[in-house]
């Protein structure tokens, strides 16, 4: 199986990505990021031990840096990252996910724009979102439309989160 070498900032790990994976979920290679954990490339996106995670976020460095914490939080993760909903929505009409990531402020759109779409279309994993914004009712806002929780950007109680609702 041949694999593409990327490495998306000269501080970032090392991703191996498959084309037969690029292909497959029709996605460019910078969207789907499989951090090396010595796991094998198997048929689909995710083993039955692997975890899917969708990171939707604007900012670019905000989205590098949930990847990052996900990535050495998680083994045998793979990260699919998108800056908008749409391209969060075209993601998950391929992809079935673990675990949504995201930030409340979404350019333009929010959290629950996306969690409202993402119930649409089916998905039906935990979606957290992790905000830096004080308003409550941003809080109220997601939680209303199906977050399971919502977050403070400023720790990692999303991470420890994840791994308690994810391990049942």
């Amino acid at each position: 199986m041949r694999l593409i070498f990327l490495q998306a900032k000269k501080y970032a790990a090392p991703v191996y990505v498959s084309r037969e994976r690029q292909f497959a979920t029709g996605l460019e290679p910078h969207q789907i990021l499989r951090f090396s954990t010595g796991m094998t490339d198997g048929p689909g996106l995710a083993s039955a031990t692997s975890l899917t995670f969708l990171v939707v976020d604007d900012d670019e460095r905000a989205r590098f840096l949930r990847q990052r914490e996900l990535s050495r939080a998680f083994t045998n993760v793979h990260i699919v990252a998108c800056r908008s909903v749409e391209h969060a929505l075209n993601a998950s009409q391929r992809i079935r996910f673990s675990a949504v990531v995201s930030d409340h402020n979404l350019g333009g759109a929010h959290a629950s724009d996306l969690i409202e779409a993402l119930r649409a279309a089916g998905q039906t994993c935990p979606i957290v979102v992790v905000t830096d914004d004080e308003d409550p009712r941003a809080e109220s806002d997601a939680l209303n439309a199906g977050a399971v929780k919502v977050f403070r950007s400023t720790g990692k109680d999303h991470i420890t989160f994840l791994r308690a609702i994810l391990e049942r």
